[in-house]
């Protein structure tokens, strides 16, 4: 389960339940928030992002908020071996 960071709830708009993400390439998605143990998280989308891009312990994944567009990007980079 990816639990989101308190620096996330700040972009957390109200009652919504899913946050605007941006996956590279202009792809975007919405990802569903869920509650585990009364904490906002992202576990289903997280683990599909995960497998899509076959991400593996050592690789970086970096989230960023865009102001301007009201949108989450992704961003991950594979660890070199």
């Amino acid at each position: 389960m990816q639990v989101l960071p308190p620096a996330a709830f700040n972009f957390l708009f109200g009652s919504q339940k899913i946050i605007p993400v941006q996956r590279g390439y202009g792809k975007r998605q919405q990802w569903k928030i869920t509650m585990h143990d009364g904490v906002p998280s992202v576990a289903q989308p997280w683990f599909q992002y995960l497998s899509e891009n076959n991400l593996m312990a050592g690789d970086e994944v970096i989230f960023f908020f865009r102001f301007d567009e009201h949108v989450w990007e992704v961003v991950f980079r594979k660890e070199v071996i």
